[in-house]
C-alpha cells in the first residue's frame, strides 16, 4: 500500500484501522508467550551444562530476557509505528483544514510553500506540527493550530517576525485548549454580579470574583456539571496569574473581566475578530 493511500485509509476509517492494529498486537504478545515456553527449556538445559562446566558463577552470568521484557518491546515497537502513522495523519489534516478554510486555495498553496521552504517559517510550522501530539486531530486545541499556521503563512516576514511567532507559540503550548478557548471567546464574556467585600484598586478586583464569573459564563454557555465549572474557575485563576485577564468593577456590584494587554495579543493572533 502507498504511504498515501495508508494514511488516506487512517484518516478516513480510523476505526477500522485501531482494530486491525490491535489485532497485530494480540498476535505479537501471543508469540512472545509462546516464544517464551520454548526458550525457558532451553534456558534451563543451558543453564545445566553451563553449571557442569564452568560453575554456578556462569549461570548468573547467562543473559536472559524475560517474557516482561519481550512484552514491553512488544508494546514499545507496536506503538511507535501506530505514532509515526498517526502523527502524519494528523499534520496531513491539518494542512488540509489550513487549505479549506481558505477562499483561495491557491494563494494559501502559495504562502506555505513560501514559507516550508524558509528557514525560519520552516522552524515555525515543525513547532506546530510537534504540537500537535498531544492531543487527537480534533476539537478546539486541532482549531486554535490551524489558525496559528494561517497566521504564520499569511504574514510573511518569517524572520522578522519569528521571535513574535515563536513566543506566542511558547504561550499556546503552555496552555489548555480550554483557556485558549475561553480567551478567543473574550468578546462574549458575560457581565457577573457578586457582593464584593475586599479592596478593588484602581478599579481592578484581583480576588473573589472567579467562581461567580465561571457561574454565570456556565450558565450562559449551558454548562450545568459542577465539575466543568470547577475546571473554568481554575482556568480563570490561571489566566489571571499569568497576566492574561483581569477584573473590573462596575457600578451596582456588577463586575466584568477584561483582556489585558498579554491577553489582547493572543487573541488577535488566534481570530481575526477585534478585541472590544
Amino acid at each position: 500500500m502507498k504511504r498515501e493511500t495508508e494514511l488516506e485509509a487512517i484518516k478516513n476509517y480510523p476505526d477500522h484501522y485501531f482494530e486491525v492494529q490491535g489485532r497485530t498486537l494480540e498476535s505479537r504478545l501471543s508469540d512472545v508467550e509462546i516464544g517464551s515456553e520454548q526458550e525457558i527449556e532451553t534456558i534451563k538445559t543451558s543453564s545445566k551444562e553451563a553449571g557442569r562446566e564452568a560453575g554456578r558463577e556462569m549461570i548468573n552470568s547467562i543473559p536472559v530476557v524475560s517474557l516482561v521484557s519481550k512484552a514491553a518491546f512488544v508494546f514499545m515497537d507496536w506503538n511507535k509505528k501506530l505514532d509515526a502513522n498517526l502523527e502524519d495523519v494528523k499534520k496531513q489534516m491539518l494542512l488540509e483544514a489550513y487549505f479549506n478554510k481558505s477562499d483561495n486555495h491557491e494563494k494559501a498553496i502559495e504562502n506555505l510553500k513560501e514559507a516550508m521552504t524558509d528557514v525560519y517559517g520552516n522552524a515555525l510550522i515543525n513547532k506546530i506540527f510537534r504540537m500537535l501530539s498531544d492531543y487527537p486531530p480534533d476539537g478546539d486545541w486541532f482549531t486554535h493550530l490551524r489558525t496559528a499556521l494561517e497566521k504564520i503563512c499569511e504574514s510573511k516576514n518569517f524572520e522578522k517576525l519569528f521571535d513574535t511567532h515563536k513566543f506566542n507559540l511558547g504561550l499556546i503550548e503552555k496552555m489548555s485548549p480550554q483557556a485558549l478557548s475561553i480567551i478567543v471567546d473574550a468578546n462574549n464574556w458575560p457581565e457577573f454580579q457578586f457582593s464584593f467585600s475586599g479592596m478593588s484598586i484602581g478599579g481592578k478586583v484581583t480576588d473573589q470574583f472567579q467562581f461567580p464569573f465561571a457561574t454565570t459564563y456556565a450558565q450562559k454557555k449551558g454548562i450545568k456539571e459542577a465539575i466543568k465549572v470547577e475546571r473554568i474557575v481554575h482556568i480563570v485563576n490561571d489566566l489571571q496569574n499569568g497576566g492574561f485577564i483581569e477584573c473590573n468593577e462596575r457600578q451596582g456590584q456588577y463586575f466584568k473581566l477584561r483582556l489585558t494587554n498579554m491577553g489582547k495579543s493572543l487573541f488577535e493572533y488566534l481570530t481575526d475578530a477585534k478585541y472590544y
